[in-house]
């Protein structure tokens, strides 16, 4: 179920598309500078109960605690080319008419230790799964970053909308991302079929040094 959720795929998706997006960010007038620094401080330490840092055996009392799920619910797997640890189990409506989403718990392949958690919607009806993305967008929207560190409604290389993007004081980042597939319209005056969506939420714990296998320099 989990495999395919690649630590490094989804940085690179981030990364990108930073620079550009910076550059067309306007600047902030004084009344938004003050209402700025009214919102809570951004403290990305993970979701829920599973903190960046704790072990397998922690994060599997997390999920017990958070969703309920029992830990032989819980599918165990190995990133085949990252060589992480992934834990994964399926949630039902963690957002309002959200539908199945798919939580995957990331161990860095030296820490053994959390690193990175995913939510994941990976197939759902395009304007429930829009309207997860706003409200997501809005709850992230709503904390205070440090400046040049939050980009929201930004257009990925792939068509997809980086509906937020964030890093926290010490450098942790939480990303969404929305990807909207067209379907092919009927002829006839039918029912005509919903478009269909993606959305996948990431807490990242070092986006610049991520806990993955990689050849050292000389190997080969």
């Amino acid at each position: 179920m989990a495999r395919g959720f690649s630590v490094a795929a989804v940085l690179a998706a981030l990364a990108c598309i930073a620079a550009p997006v910076k550059a067309e960010t306007p600047a902030k007038s004084t009344s938004a500078v003050a209402a700025e620094s009214q919102k809570p401080v951004a403290d990305i330490q993970g979701f829920r109960s599973a903190k960046f840092g704790i072990d397998e055996g922690m994060v599997r009392k997390a999920i017990a605690t958070d969703f309920g799920i029992k830990d032989d619910k819980v599918q165990r797997e190995e990133h085949p080319t990252e060589k992480t640890t992934i834990l994964a189990v399926s949630v039902q409506n963690l957002l309002p008419d959200s539908g199945n989403a798919i939580v995957t718990y990331v161990l860095g392949y030296r820490s053994k230790k959390l690193v990175q958690v995913n939510v994941i919607w990976p197939k759902g009806e395009d304007t429930a799964l829009g309207n997860a993305a706003i409200i997501l967008r809005n709850y992230f929207a709503a904390m205070q970053f440090p400046p040049d560190s939050a980009v929201a409604d930004a257009q990925l290389p792939d068509g997809g909308i980086l509906a937020f993007r964030g890093s926290d004081q010490h450098g942790h980042m939480v990303a969404v991302l929305f990807h909207s597939t067209p379907k092919p319209k009927k002829d006839d005056k039918g029912p005509q079929p919903k478009d269909e969506a993606a959305l996948h939420l990431s807490y990242v714990e070092s986006p610049n040094k991520p806990d993955v296998f990689t050849l050292e320099p000389g190997k080969f």
